[in-house]
C-alpha cells in the first residue's frame, strides 16, 4: 500500500498550490495529480482508504508521495480531529504549513468566496465577519499548540517566504533532506492568478477590479489577530512584526 508520507496541511490562501506544484517538479516528490483530497476532514476518511490510495499510484518509485490540503490545518470540528486521524494512518510523515499575514488572508478568503457567489460583489470589504470560519482559520497559534500535541515536528514557512523562491525551495528540500534539484525556470510560473480568475468570473462577468479591504476593516482585523501573531511569532521562532504595522 502506497500512501503519502509528505502533506501540505495549511494554510489557506497562504501559497499551498504554488508549493505542491513546484515540488511535483522534483524527481524524489510524487505529488497527486488532484492537488485538495480533503481525505483526514471527512468524518469516515477509514472507510475509504483504498480509494484514497488511488492518488499514489505511480510506475517509478519516490522517496515522498504528498498531498496538499490547506483545510487541514484547523481545531476540531463537528468531531473530526484531522491530525490525529493523520497520525492513526500515516503515523509520522512530513508536514510542511504556509502562514500568511492572517489580515491579508481574510481578504483574500472573503474574494474567494465572492467569486463562488456566497458574498455579493463589491470593490471595498467593510465586513469583520467569521462566516466560512474566515476569523477562526487565521488565528494560527491556537491551531499550532493544538497540532503539536500530536505532530512536534512540523515545519513552517512564510507566504513571505514566496518573494524569495529559491530560498524557500532550498529551505524546504533541506527539511526534507533531498538534494535540492529546483532551480532556475523551473521555480518561474504563477497559479492561482486571481486577474486571471475575475475575467472569467461566475457565468463570464467581469468584476473590473480586485475588491480590497478598507482601512477600517484593516485596522479592526489587526487588532483582532495582534495576541495571536505575538504568541505565533513565540511559538515558530520567527518575527512577524511586519504583520503587526
Amino acid at each position: 500500500m502506497t500512501l503519502p508520507n509528505l502533506l501540505i496541511a495549511g494554510c489557506q490562501k497562504s501559497g499551498t498550490t504554488w508549493l505542491h506544484h513546484c515540488l511535483s517538479k522534483s524527481q524524489y516528490v510524487y505529488g497527486s495529480d488532484v492537488k485538495e483530497l480533503n481525505f483526514f476532514n471527512r468524518p469516515n476518511y477509514s472507510d475509504h482508504v483504498t480509494e484514497y490510495e488511488k492518488n499514489f499510484q505511480s510506475e517509478k518509485s519516490f522517496k515522498y508521495y504528498m498531498e496538499s490540503t490547506p483545510h487541514y490545518f484547523r481545531l476540531p470540528r463537528k468531531g473530526v480531529n484531522i491530525p490525529k486521524n493523520i497520525k492513526s494512518l500515516l503515523g509520522e510523515p512530513k508536514i510542511i504549513v504556509l502562514f500568511r499575514d492572517p489580515t491579508d488572508r481574510y481578504e483574500s478568503a472573503y474574494i474567494h468566496h465572492m467569486m463562488a457567489g456566497r458574498f455579493e460583489y463589491k470593490t471595498s470589504i467593510n465586513e469583520v465577519t467569521d462566516a466560512h470560519h474566515m476569523l477562526a482559520l487565521g488565528r494560527y497559534a491556537e491551531i499550532v499548540k493544538f497540532w503539536a500535541g500530536y505532530f512536534p515536528n512540523i515545519r513552517y514557512f512564510l507566504y513571505d517566504d514566496l518573494g524569495s523562491k529559491k530560498l524557500l525551495i532550498k529551505n524546504v528540500m533541506s527539511y526534507l533532506d533531498l538534494h535540492n534539484d529546483l532551480e532556475g525556470e523551473r521555480l518561474n510560473f504563477f497559479v492561482n492568478a486571481k486577474k486571471k480568475k475575475i475575467v472569467s468570473k461566475r457565468k463570464g462577468e467581469g468584476w473590473g477590479e480586485i475588491p480590497r479591504l478598507t482601512a477600517e476593516a484593516r485596522k479592526k482585523l489587526n487588532e483582532y489577530y495582534f495576541s495571536d501573531v505575538q504568541e505565533l511569532s513565540s511559538l515558530i521562532d520567527r518575527d512577524l512584526s511586519h504583520w503587526l504595522k
